[in-house]
């Protein structure tokens, strides 16, 4: 179907409208890393969803809003942000001003100016390595520029989507399916590849997903990890030394309405989308493999247990034709107790009324309906009992992406994940949805499973409190639990080499 500028024009103020909608709904619970960092990841960006009558507007779309931390502050206006003298040095982060001219003018190295209008490209703009992975794990990569202060959109579309093109960059991991993740760093401007890190700490973004027709949008937070020197992640992969916060190998769902679970527009479902990027982003993940065990909790603190992986996991909690786990939905939650340990029961059970008897799992209508004295936490007494749930996720195995060193316990990755709750019964602009970006432990903590398996993941912060080598830091998922809890507890100042890991008793 052939569309004129102006419907075109139309389209895109209607689908750039959808970033108002996430005014009005509750924000998305995100994890600790809401600071800037030198690496983001987006666990899902999603474009299904084609329209088989053939509406040129149909399938969704996935905003990725990216900002880099102005690394100056102004001292008044300018006509042109190549005028340096309206920018006072403020930071201290390498390759950014660091001195000033001898006329006490700030200097700006090469990757933190403002874009110069009478230049393109200007000194001042920066490669941005984006990295998109399907559902094979197979990368595409594309390159994006972005000067200091900036922010920009980046509208990712489908292919049956012929009102919003498709980005050339993002177009060749399409044939791998219309959901999967995206990988963020900054890369060397001239050689522009994936294994030339720079070391800054600027980035953050968030990732909007939208559904016009069924008539809703949710945001996430990307997982940021901060760079940091790394003399060991040059021998590792031959590239710079620079290298990243490791991400957990614990991470939580921290709330989660069971699938089923119904709202205005209809029934919701869970998809998840869970991933273990590489230790240094831009590398290939289509022949690794990792397993979780997983343990959900129902409203009465029954644990259910579930175990799966792969090189990723997109799928459904407890719906559609493979779920991760049928009992994770409403179907399976029982409003009461039961002796059934594969069941789910509710927060509550019915409310004891005046005569002896229960109610149904309701609110109180009238004065007759006594507190439920037997469970006074829950859902302060009087509301409704109901299905909810929350996820442990622990991952157990990890293979396919090579060891840093042959003494290796693990390769060193962690996950990132992120939960699109989202529902529309078939009726269009009924819809809700939520994302949920998954939690994770604090630094050097022990998890709810006790010993064994492995530590909150420090962070940068934490090296430069400490007195040990960031290599340390970025390697900490390598190491086995007993050896982790050594770095944490002994902060050692030491210098490793190539055989760093044997140094860890």
């Amino acid at each position: 179907m052939h569309m004129n500028k102006g419907a075109v024009r139309r389209w895109m103020r209607l689908a750039l409208a959808i970033l108002l909608v996430i005014a009005t709904a509750g924000p998305a619970l995100a994890n600790s890393e809401l600071h800037p960092g030198g690496r983001l990841f987006f666990p899902l960006w999603d474009v299904s969803g084609a329209d088989p009558g053939g509406n040129p507007f149909g399938g969704r779309l996935t905003f990725i809003i990216l900002t880099r931390l102005a690394q100056f502050f102004h001292t008044g206006p300018n006509e042109d942000a190549a005028d340096s003298g309206s920018y006072t040095q403020f930071t201290y982060v390498s390759g950014n001003p660091v001195s000033s001219t001898p006329s006490g003018a700030p200097w700006f190295s090469n990757n933190c100016k403002a874009r110069n209008t009478a230049q393109t490209p200007s000194p001042g703009v920066n490669a941005v390595h984006f990295q998109y992975y399907g559902k094979t794990c197979n990368p595409v990569s594309e390159i994006v520029w972005m000067s200091c202060a900036d922010i920009d959109l980046f509208v990712l579309s489908g292919l049956q989507n012929t009102a919003i093109p498709t980005r050339d960059g993002f177009s060749g991991v399409l044939s791998q399916g219309e959901q999967g993740a995206l990988d963020v760093h900054f890369v060397d401007d001239d050689s522009q590849q994936f294994k030339d890190r720079m070391n800054e700490n600027s980035l953050m973004g968030h990732a909007i997903i939208s559904d016009v027709k069924e008539g809703w949008a949710a945001q996430y937070p990307a997982a940021s990890a901060k760079s940091t020197q790394c003399d060991f992640c040059a021998a590792v992969d031959g590239g710079s030394r620079v290298g990243y916060e490791p991400y957990p190998m614990e991470v939580f769902i921290p709330w989660v309405l069971p699938d089923g679970s119904g709202q205005g527009g209809g029934s919701l479902s869970n998809l998840l989308s869970l991933w273990a990027p590489a230790v240094q982003p831009g590398e290939s993940l289509s022949t690794t493999a990792w397993q979780v065990t997983a343990f959900w909790y129902d409203g009465r603190e029954r644990p259910h247990r579930r175990d799966f992986g792969g090189h990723s996991v997109i799928n459904f909690l407890g719906s559609g034709p493979t779920p991760i786990d049928s009992r994770f939905n409403v179907t399976n939650y029982f409003c009461g107790h039961t002796d059934n340990g594969s069941q789910a029961e509710n927060d509550g059970k019915p409310r004891d009324i005046g005569d002896g008897t229960t109610g149904p799992c309701v609110p109180p209508d009238d004065s007759s309906v006594f507190n439920d004295l037997d469970h006074q936490s829950d859902n302060f007494d009087t509301q409704y009992s109901s299905p909810l749930g929350w996820w442990d996720i622990i991952m157990t195995s990890d293979s396919g992406q090579p060891k840093p060193a042959a003494n290796a316990f693990r390769s060193g990755r962690g996950l990132v994940g992120v939960v699109l709750m989202s529902g529309s019964g078939g009726e269009e602009g009924k819809g809700a949805a939520e994302a949920i970006r998954l939690w994770h432990k604090d630094p050097c903590e022990i998890g709810s499973h006790g010993v064994g398996i492995a530590y909150g993941p420090p962070h940068v912060r934490d090296r430069l409190t400490a007195n040990w080598s960031p290599d340390y830091l970025v390697y900490f998922n390598a190491f086995t639990f007993a050896q982790q809890g050594w770095i944490c507890e002994n902060a050692p100042a030491l210098s490793p080499g190539p055989d760093f890991l044997n140094l860890i008793p």
